[in-house]
């Protein structure tokens, strides 16, 4: 939806949602069938930090920002860029008009907010958050963002923030240390299904090997971290923390990612179905399902 004062690009909320990081950049990647061979030749791998701090549970691949630094590298289809807001308000830079200039360009937004001034958000008007939202539209004759994120009762969903709010919460922000990515769809590229990565991907799972081996040429492998099958020991570990430490957790996380993990794999057989042609996944499937 388009005219001279409002813009709105596709929106579709994805499969994986736990952590922004990957419902993101899917936003953008799932909303054309051209990525779904790669989408479905990865978020395969699990893995789980001996420690229980951070983001110590969670799909392994490059959109984890553990491997590269950045935002959303894992994903061929995103074309990414950063911007230091710290540059734009002092050269006098409306960053208002700035994302709408780029929502124009197709560029979708992550952007930190503190969520003191977000209505809708659990902190709203109690307690200062510094949050990552998606605005992915906007507009100027209603004066609003269309931002996607998550509410004040957990659910991630689209919602809209006036100019006025966005600026509050931008400018409260900790703008000198979060950068504002601007990324898009990669119309440049394609991605071929890979059963072959499914595959060796499936077997580092079952056996638990430390896929960050395969990723060396990157940085040297990961130590003190569980991969695959061997999660679920990690989970039970955790699960006995909890109930013996008063240390605030993010409890419900891990185990929504590892709910998502089977509903992917489940997506994944029926997507290898249809695209390999191989009839006696159907078997599989229903299996899979009771998982």
């Amino acid at each position: 939806m388009s005219d001279e004062s409002s813009k709105v690009l596709p929106f579709s909320i994805p499969p994986i949602i736990g952590y922004q990081m990957h419902a993101f950049p899917l936003t953008v990647v799932l909303d054309n069938e051209e990525c779904l061979p790669w989408f479905y030749s990865n978020y395969i791998q699990l893995f789980c930090k001996e420690q229980f701090t951070g983001t110590f549970f969670d799909f392994f691949n490059l959109n984890t920002g553990e491997w590269l630094n950045f935002c959303y590298p894992g994903s061929p289809h995103v074309i990414y860029n950063a911007v230091d807001p710290v540059v734009l308000y002092t050269g006098g830079v409306n960053v208002t008009e700035f994302l709408m200039n780029y929502i124009d360009r197709g560029y979708y937004i992550c952007i930190f907010l503190d969520e003191f001034h977000i209505p809708g958000k659990r902190p709203y008007q109690k307690s200062r958050f510094n949050h990552d939202s998606l605005i992915f539209g906007y507009d100027s004759k209603e004066g609003y963002f269309h931002t996607a994120g998550f509410d004040n009762t957990g659910a991630y969903t689209r919602s809209i923030l006036s100019f006025e709010d966005f600026e509050k919460a931008h400018l409260s922000s900790d703008i000198e240390t979060c950068l504002i990515v601007l990324f898009k769809k990669n119309t440049d590229i394609k991605y071929e299904f890979d059963l072959k990565l499914v595959t060796e991907m499936l077997e580092d799972y079952v056996k638990s090997r430390n896929s960050s081996e395969r990723l060396r040429m990157l940085r040297n492998p990961e130590k003190d971290i569980v991969y695959g099958i061997g999660i679920y020991k990690q989970l039970i570990k955790y699960i006995e923390v909890l109930a013996e430490t008063d240390i605030e957790f993010d409890h419900i996380k891990p185990f929504h990612i590892l709910w998502e993990h089977k509903k992917c794999m489940l997506l994944r057989l029926k997507y290898i179905e249809e695209k390999c042609k191989i009839t006696s996944i159907a078997e599989y499937y229903s299996s899979y399902e009771k998982i």
